[in-house]
């Protein structure tokens, strides 16, 4: 997936890439870097791929200073109300990406992957085709 990150969970954010579910997080910080998108019913765009992704796969965000890789540690499907995933862990660096578990209207359960900070390495110019 090759989505743009925007601040909050506006719909109309949402409807073009990912949104930050918390204020002040920061990729590669130390918290819990919890980002959001909708699944849509055509499965492969937005945060529909998320239901494929395999545990020991990498995960690459960037804020076009570094490149922050993330190891997918953990994929579950959970309750929409179950929102601990997102809370901060004391000294882990996480990455929370969460989505529903489906494309239809009134899905209750959600998708949520989650992945540890392996590696931090500074964004270069030639990686523009692999971000944008």
């Amino acid at each position: 997936m090759k989505l743009p990150i925007f601040y909050g969970l506006d719909n109309n954010n949402l409807m073009r890439g990912a949104g930050t579910m918390k204020s002040n997080q920061t990729m590669g910080g130390e918290n819990n870097y919890a980002i959001a998108g909708h699944h849509m019913e055509d499965p492969n765009i937005l945060f529909g791929p998320l239901s494929k992704v395999k545990v020991g796969k990498d995960i690459y965000l960037t804020d076009e200073k570094n490149v922050y890789v993330y190891k997918v540690t953990r994929k579950v499907v959970v309750d929409e109300h179950e929102v601990k995933w997102v809370d901060d862990v004391p000294g882990q660096k996480l990455v929370t990406l969460v989505t529903c578990a489906s494309g239809t209207e009134g899905e209750v359960n959600r998708v949520i992957v989650q992945g540890e900070l392996t590696k931090v390495q500074k964004y270069t110019a030639n990686q523009d085709s692999i971000f944008k």
